[in-house]
């Protein structure tokens, strides 16, 4: 929830989410296995994507 309001807009349309405030999230919250955990959120982040540009 605290990345909702972290994506990186183009013109009309969001392009990806913003990887330093997902780090520094990561950080606050005392994620340690990082990589793992970007790979996830990257997954996400591209069916969020996906989804969005169908609407």
């Amino acid at each position: 929830m605290d990345m909702q309001t972290q994506w990186r807009m183009g013109m009309d349309m969001p392009t990806g989410l913003d990887y330093t405030a997902l780090f520094a999230l990561m950080e606050v919250h005392g994620i340690t296995d990082r990589r793992e955990v970007f790979a996830d959120i990257q997954a996400m982040e591209a069916a969020a994507l996906k989804a969005m540009r169908r609407k």
